[in-house]
């Protein structure tokens, strides 16, 4: 009996489609992100039948170089009806520059003590690029523009054997601060390598600037008994020596944010310590000026 099985057709006889042609609707490719939005975007680009003229027909068989011209031209098209507006924000972007590099000169001439002209000599422009990341280092007058001046935060200078340890501090301090500035011991001890200015301040560097009311240290909550007790071992009072030993094992192991917004972070301990100070005395100065 004769077999009803189709024939095998021979390979080479498969049609091929060439490789720079797709076919519509089977297989129907995904239209390029940078053809939709150009699409997206036409109903503003007067007249809209010419645009839309680029784009081949549906059903029938659409060469890739065809589409890739029909997307530049759109592009062409949007380009110079939209011509004026791109013109616009370019400038817009050039004097938003003009004005943060103004705002930045009228620091580096405070900080070096050029208001007046707001002309710098070198070897005082070259002082400051060297010596103004120093945490020693506070200028007199932060701006030559007064109204710039009253909103910077004002520097708070650190000896050199601070050694980022007060910076590392801080940083650990922000992950909690909306829990209260002597809530925890972070805090506590951030509080503590402020002496030189105040908490207020320490407060505004630690809450980003868009939290409509940032807290001043006398609406935060005094010190919290538990924390008081956990720094001194349960004793009554707290010495020099409790100061040092909660200063250093607080930088040991510290944390970091692993998710979350700004107050609600979720917390990870890390596997790293310090930066410690360099010396002890360090933490003696701090706890001489809180003391007095």
């Amino acid at each position: 009996m004769p077999s009803t099985a189709h024939p095998r057709i021979p390979r080479r006889h498969v049609h091929q489609v060439p490789a720079r042609m797709t076919t519509f609707p089977l297989p129907n490719p995904p239209m390029t992100p940078h053809t939709k939005n150009f699409i997206s975007r036409l109903s503003s680009v007067p007249p809209l039948g010419p645009l839309l003229s680029f784009i081949p027909h549906p059903l029938s068989p659409i060469p890739l170089d065809e589409l890739l011209e029909a997307e530049e031209r759109m592009a062409a098209a949007y380009t110079q009806a939209h011509a004026e507006d791109m013109k616009q924000d370019s400038n817009d972007d050039i004097d938003m520059c003009v004005s943060i590099v103004t705002a930045q000169w009228d620091t580096i001439a405070a900080q070096t003590g050029f208001c007046d002209t707001e002309n710098i000599p070198y070897e005082n422009l070259a002082d400051w690029l060297e010596y103004s990341g120093a945490t020693a280092v506070c200028p007199a007058v932060m701006s030559c523009n007064a109204t710039m001046a009253a909103s910077i935060i004002p520097c708070v200078p650190q000896p050199s054997i601070d050694n980022g340890s007060c910076a590392e501090m801080v940083s650990q301090h922000q992950l909690r601060v909306t829990q209260g500035l002597f809530q925890n011991e972070y805090c506590v001890l951030a509080s503590f390598c402020y002496a030189w200015s105040n908490t207020d301040v320490l407060l505004l560097r630690e809450y980003p600037s868009y939290v409509p009311q940032i807290p001043t240290t006398i609406q935060e909550e005094r010190l919290s008994e538990a924390v008081f007790y956990n720094m001194t071992g349960g004793a009554t009072l707290t010495t020099q020596q409790n100061a040092i030993d909660a200063y250093y094992s607080a930088l040991t192991g510290t944390w970091s944010s692993a998710s979350g917004p700004f107050g609600a972070q979720t917390l990870e301990k890390t596997n790293y310590d310090g930066p410690y100070p360099t010396s002890n005395k360090y933490i003696i100065d701090l706890w001489g000026i809180i003391r007095a």
